[in-house]
């Protein structure tokens, strides 16, 4: 079972801390906080589909002040983000790639820094469980 966050929840949680950091007065030179969420992804597939499974959401905020912006990146060539970094609050889309992995379990990490952030770097554990085809296949 793969556990996604709902869109909506993700953008309402963004709304909130756009809105909460903007009544603190904040310079652009505050000191920004780095946040991310959630802390892990579980992805899944069987390697007889033709398909990867879908993307996962993962949102970066600034629970700090100032203005926070950052770089992602991935730690696994069967993991890729998107975008490549901006500025937060943003929503990044992990996706997992069967390529020709075999049967397994898989572990990998979505990296997002940023300068001067206290929090930086943050990571995203991010498991892929490639299960073989059913038999007769």
């Amino acid at each position: 079972m793969t556990l996604r966050p709902k869109p909506a929840l993700l953008l309402a949680a963004l709304s909130l801390l756009a809105l909460s950091s903007c009544g603190r007065g904040a310079a652009p030179s505050g000191s920004p906080t780095l946040s991310v969420y959630p802390a892990t992804l579980q992805f899944s597939a069987v390697l007889s589909q033709p398909f990867d499974p879908p993307p996962s959401s993962i949102v970066v905020s600034n629970s700090g002040t100032g203005t926070l912006t950052f770089a992602a990146s991935t730690d696994a060539p069967w993991l890729a983000v998107s975008p490549a970094g901006g500025s937060a609050p943003q929503m990044l889309q992990a996706s997992a790639m069967m390529g020709t992995l075999a049967p397994g379990t898989y572990t990998g990490h979505v990296i997002i820094t940023s300068d001067r952030a206290a929090g930086s770097p943050a990571s995203v554990t991010v498991n892929f469980t490639v299960a073989p085809p059913p038999a007769g296949r």
